[in-house]
């Protein structure tokens, strides 16, 4: 699964400007009095001004170059704060799905999340987000009924169970290696904050088996 195209709703449509085309120099595709969208790598990212006095927040995670993790999470470091996995691991190290991982914070409260995974590309020695984050590799599902929400995801669209799991009561993958949906119930906490997981609108364009789908919750 491959996500091409995400939006997202912000609280500060001006600072989240700042944050990803300003800290993180992504390069700005749209800007209108309502939206900001950015290139992340082969994805789109789109922020749209939330309507009321609501502050959204996400999980969103970018996929980056398994030999690039170290150099991203010092260059993300100086740029944004930073979330340590735990009190000793700046970064994670997630051997179940071949992975290492790091996480920081957006201007929204949204948990960001680089991952490079054993077997993609090696990437140069230094890092910049703008070349160097690959893609939107997840985006967080905040489902009434875990189980039988992403039942019926895989079956409308088509996107199994990821191989690697796990398939909990209240968490669980969709997708493959190449794409994730993480399906957590509402108050579960989100890594590694354990910050309260709420739902929010949000849309989603993907590839799945080489056709397009497009989820809105």
């Amino acid at each position: 699964m491959r996500i091409t195209d995400l939006h997202l709703l912000t609280a500060d449509l001006a600072g989240t400007e700042a944050f990803y085309g300003g800290q993180l120099q992504l390069p700005l595709l749209q800007r209108t009095p309502t939206a900001v969208g950015f290139r992340v790598g082969y994805s789109r990212l789109t922020f749209h001004a939330a309507p009321g006095p609501t502050r959204p927040f996400y999980h969103v995670a970018f996929a980056i170059a398994f030999g690039q993790v170290n150099a991203a999470q010092a260059w993300v470091a100086a740029r944004a704060e930073s979330l340590p996995y735990s009190a000793t691991q700046a970064i994670a190290d997630f051997p179940n799905w071949r992975a290492r991982a790091f996480y920081f914070l957006d201007n929204n409260g949204t948990i960001l999340e680089c991952i490079g995974r054993v077997g993609g590309p090696a990437g140069p020695a230094e890092f910049e987000a703008a070349t160097g984050l690959l893609g939107v590799h997840e985006i967080g599902l905040v489902l009434p009924d875990v189980p039988r929400d992403c039942e019926a995801l895989a079956s409308t669209y088509h996107v199994p169970f990821y191989a690697r799991g796990p398939r909990l009561a209240d968490f669980a993958a969709l997708g493959d290696e190449d794409g994730l949906f993480i399906a957590s119930a509402v108050g579960r906490g989100w890594l590694p904050t354990l910050r309260p997981a709420e739902r929010h609108w949000l849309k989603v364009a993907f590839e799945q088996d080489g056709q397009p789908y497009e989820l809105e919750l």
